[in-house]
């Protein structure tokens, strides 16, 4: 039907969309033009890189999604041996910034994951640079750069579908010192057995809140990334957004 809606019934709300990086996005706020394109993934399909996507659907609230996505203590526990191990555990810095959009953690000091992943990603060790991030609305991402010629930056875009399940899309950007087709072979099925993990682990949190009737978590000061995550969601849903940075700095095993 050409021409302007002569009635309201007649017309249908839209959503800008834009094809992207792999991914459909679509704005949630029905007839408005976005003043801005969708998060810009980064690495994606660059010269050099081995590009993965997959989505996923998991168990649990997109603040716990989140949350154990850029949860590295957990890491020791829920993916031994493919990262690291408990008993290997270290004494690092954590360097914890939160702005008005985003909360990052950069850990210093941190030795290559001794786990699998580490070990072929750079075999020949090296100084390890590694931050989590969670920038609004609904982007986690980790990144570590291990040596001089391994890098590999993971971006999930977290839908709510329901108060109990997340769709999470991920785009994984390796480079690594091996052949793309060799490092396919090993990328995606490492990274949907970790996934596997982290179902399960929030598939059990999940039915714990469930069945005690609501949330009741009490959180220490490893948990760098949670309890703001969360803040910055209230935030934003408010319209609050806070006006300056902050920066703080702890110390965890790793």
């Amino acid at each position: 039907m050409c021409g302007e809606a002569e009635h309201p019934n007649r017309r249908v709300p839209s959503h800008a969309c834009r094809d992207a990086q792999g991914w459909l996005w679509v704005y949630s706020v029905p007839d408005v033009e976005p003043d801005s394109g969708p998060y810009e993934i980064p690495c994606a399909d660059q010269k050099g890189y081995l590009t993965v996507r997959e989505r996923i659907e998991m168990p649990g609230p997109l603040d716990a999604v989140a949350e154990n996505a850029l949860d590295v203590p957990h890491t020791a526990f829920v993916h031994a041996g493919l990262f690291r191990k408990n008993k290997d555990r270290r004494p690092i810095e954590v360097i914890v910034r939160t702005s008005r959009d985003r909360v990052e953690a950069e850990f210093v000091g941190e030795e290559r994951p001794k786990g699998l992943v580490g070990r072929f990603l750079a075999p020949k060790g090296g100084e390890v640079f590694h931050w989590d991030r969670f920038i609004l609305p609904c982007i986690a991402q980790v990144e570590y750069r291990l040596g001089e010629r391994s890098h590999i930056i993971t971006t999930a875009a977290l839908t709510p579908r329901t108060p109990t399940v997340t769709d999470l899309f991920a785009t994984v950007a390796v480079k690594a010192p091996i052949p793309n087709t060799i490092l396919r072979t090993v990328v995606k099925p490492s990274a949907m057995h970790i996934v596997r993990q982290d179902v399960e682990i929030l598939q059990r949190q999940t039915e714990q809140v469930r069945r005690f009737g609501g949330e009741e978590f009490v959180s220490t000061e490893i948990d760098v990334l949670g309890l703001r995550i969360r803040k910055l969601l209230r935030e934003a849903a408010t319209g609050h957004l806070r006006e300056a940075d902050e920066e703080r700095r702890i110390k965890m095993l790793v």
